[in-house]
């Protein structure tokens, strides 16, 4: 049995960006993600920058909710995007496509939104 599923709660990095596609509407950007590691005096702090993107209805909220510095939680799942760049190079980064958000920061009528593809 194969599970993709992920849930976040951090700070968007910056403004996402909204962009239309021959079917649909697509926002970007890059949610920060706290996490620590270590025990005791030996704790350490760091951030994880986590690619997103959200289609549809949901692309819709972000676009209309969402700019920098924004607390949310996303749900989604990962997908891996493989591409060959001008240097020839093979490249790839995994994102997470994003089926929920909620939003942490503002109003409680603004608080919790879903969204689908």
């Amino acid at each position: 049995m194969d599970y993709n599923k992920v849930q976040l709660a951090g700070h968007v990095a910056a403004d996402p960006e909204t962009r239309t596609t021959k079917s649909s509407k697509v926002t970007t950007g890059s949610l920060g993600v706290n996490y620590t590691v270590g025990q005791g005096d030996t704790r350490e702090r760091g951030v994880n920058f986590i690619d997103f993107e959200a289609w549809g209805k949901t692309s819709d909220i972000f676009e209309k909710y969402v700019k920098k510095g924004k607390g949310v939680f996303i749900e989604g799942h990962l997908v891996k995007k493989v591409w060959d760049g001008q240097d020839q190079v093979r490249h790839s980064r995994l994102a997470v496509v994003v089926d929920r958000v909620i939003l942490l920061d503002g109003p409680k009528d603004q608080q919790q939104t879903k969204g689908g593809k």
